[in-house]
């Protein structure tokens, strides 16, 4: 497949799930994209990729100069694997979209990522659910947010979020401009976090959709933001599709 996937001038889509390959197919997968240069998809969901085979596509990014969206999500890429593709997004200037959501990424990978937002000027989507981000997690995104002007699509579903990580990210939605839709769908925000939420809405013009699970909003922030507020019931979120535009669907268990 790699073989193909490397000399094939017609290919424009790669999609490669629940292989199980792992490090080996994922090396040589990333060794064909450092030539290929008509895929701009590639989906390796549930293929047992670790931080080491991570790094490899990592390194295929800095040379690569089509492929526009990565989906990584369902695998074991950690904190180590993350910085790796942080690393790449700073050179990076071609991916717009990359999923890395059930990755075992954790507050420090996260943190790499959201580094890297704060120079790349390319990435408009990114998917983060069920990672367990935690607050300090949302913090770090949150300082990131006041600075990238590119990302208009966040999904931070299942992180365990707390009312201080969305107070944190509400602080940023009254600077930030860019992002258009949030998803903070199956996290704790108690009512002190979505009190956050709804004075960073009075303030924010851009954000036209925010994913919740809880109805905990007052009756006066439904009715003045109510087009922007969408609440979802679990195990539903906000998540990638196999087509350009997004949809909702079951979360994986």
């Amino acid at each position: 497949m790699a073989h193909t996937f490397g000399l094939h001038l017609r290919l424009e889509s790669f999609v490669v799930v629940g292989a199980r390959g792992g490090y080996d197919q994922v090396v040589v997968l990333a060794e064909a994209l450092t030539r290929n240069t008509t895929v701009t998809r590639l989906d390796l969901y549930y293929n047992n990729i670790d931080a080491a085979a991570a790094a490899a596509l990592a390194n295929a990014l800095q040379t690569n100069t089509t492929l526009t969206v990565l989906r990584l999500s369902d695998n074991n890429l950690g904190a180590d694997g993350a910085a790796a593709l942080a690393n790449a997004l700073q050179t990076n200037t071609t991916l717009t979209e990359l999923c890395l959501s059930h990755s075992n990424l954790g507050a420090d990978g996260v943190a790499a990522l959201a580094a890297a937002l704060q120079t790349n000027t390319t990435l408009t989507v990114l998917y983060l659910f069920r990672n367990n981000l935690g607050g300090d997690g949302a913090a770090v995104l949150a300082n990131a947010l006041q600075t990238n002007t590119t990302l208009t699509v966040l999904s931070l579903s299942d992180n365990n979020l707390d009312a201080e990580g969305a107070a944190a990210l509400a602080n940023a939605l009254q600077t930030n401009t860019t992002l258009t839709a949030l998803d903070l769908c199956d996290n704790n925000l108690e009512a002190a976090g979505f009190a956050a939420l709804a004075d960073a809405l009075n303030i924010n013009t851009t954000l036209s959709t925010l994913f919740l699970s809880e109805r905990h909003f007052s009756q006066s922030v439904k009715e003045a933001h109510g087009d922007r507020i969408q609440f979802l019931q679990s195990p539903l979120c906000f998540e990638e599709s196999n087509k350009t535009n997004l949809h909702f669907i079951k979360k994986s268990t």
